[in-house]
C-alpha cells in the first residue's frame, strides 16, 4: 500500500509538472548594467531580460509579433527594442541626460542582452538611473542595476514599482 501511495504521488508531482509551459519561470529579474569610462569619454548600457518576457512586452504594446530569437525582419525588432529600453530607461550623468543609441541585442533562449552607447561629456560624481523594464505587465518584476564607473561597481535593486537609483562617486 506504500508503494502504491509513494507511486501515486510521484505520478501526480510527475504529471503537474508536464502542465507548466516553457514560458513559466518563478521570478523576474533583470539586469541593467550602466558602465561609464572617462578615459574613453563612453557610457554603455546593457541590459538583460528574460526573452518570453520581453517578447510578450512587446507583443502585448506594439500588437506585432516579436520572436528575438529568429526574427522576421530583423530591423523591425531592432526598433522595438530600442523604442521600448530607451522609453522605460534614462540615464542622468551629473544632472545631465545621457544620449544613447542602439548597438544590437543578442539571446539565446533564455534571455536577451540588448546593449546601447553614447558619448560621455564628463566624469560623474552622480548617476541618477530611472528603470521601469517590464514594469508594464510584470508586477513582480525586479530590475537588479549594476553601475561601473571604470571598474568600481556599485549595485542596487529595484522592485516594482520602484523606478530610481542613484549612484554617488
Amino acid at each position: 500500500m506504500k508503494v502504491v501511495k509513494f507511486l501515486l504521488l510521484f505520478l501526480g508531482l510527475f504529471v503537474s509538472a508536464g502542465f507548466r509551459t516553457a514560458a513559466e519561470h518563478p521570478f523576474y529579474v533583470g539586469i541593467t548594467e550602466i558602465r561609464i569610462q572617462p578615459a574613453e569619454q563612453r557610457i554603455q548600457l546593457s541590459c538583460r531580460l528574460f526573452i518570453d518576457d520581453l517578447e510578450d512586452a512587446l507583443r502585448k504594446l506594439n500588437d506585432v509579433p516579436a520572436n528575438l530569437l529568429v526574427p522576421a525582419d530583423e530591423a523591425v525588432v531592432n526598433k522595438l527594442l530600442s523604442d521600448y529600453v530607451l522609453a522605460r530607461v534614462q540615464i542622468q550623468v551629473n544632472g545631465q541626460p545621457q544620449q544613447l543609441a542602439f548597438i544590437g541585442y543578442e539571446s539565446d533562449e533564455e534571455a536577451a542582452w540588448i546593449y546601447f552607447e553614447g558619448p560621455l561629456t564628463e566624469t560623474p560624481g552622480r548617476v541618477d538611473i530611472n528603470n521601469s523594464l517590464l514594469y508594464d505587465f510584470l508586477p513582480s518584476q525586479t530590475n537588479m542595476i549594476h553601475c561601473y564607473l571604470g571598474t568600481a561597481r556599485k549595485s542596487t535593486k529595484l522592485d516594482c514599482p520602484e523606478r530610481k537609483a542613484v549612484f554617488q562617486w
